[in-house]
């Protein structure tokens, strides 16, 4: 899904030694929090509806303070 293509590329930018530079610590920590929370929450929720999938996207793009 592109929730979860999403969450992997934020998680991988997070990790970068290039793009990890980019972020505050206390924002990063926030941000790795939310990742770790969506990643649990797709492999709990096979079965959401869309909706539910967008809104936790909007969740994570929130948070992506870059």
């Amino acid at each position: 899904s592109s929730l979860e293509s999403y969450t992997h590329n934020l998680s991988n930018s997070i990790i970068d030694d290039g793009l990890s530079g980019e972020f505050d610590p206390t924002d990063k920590t926030k941000l790795e929090t939310t990742i770790n929370e969506a990643i649990s929450w797709l492999g709990s929720s096979q079965e959401a509806f869309r909706e539910e999938y967008d809104e936790k996207r909007k969740e994570l793009e929130d948070t992506d303070c870059r």
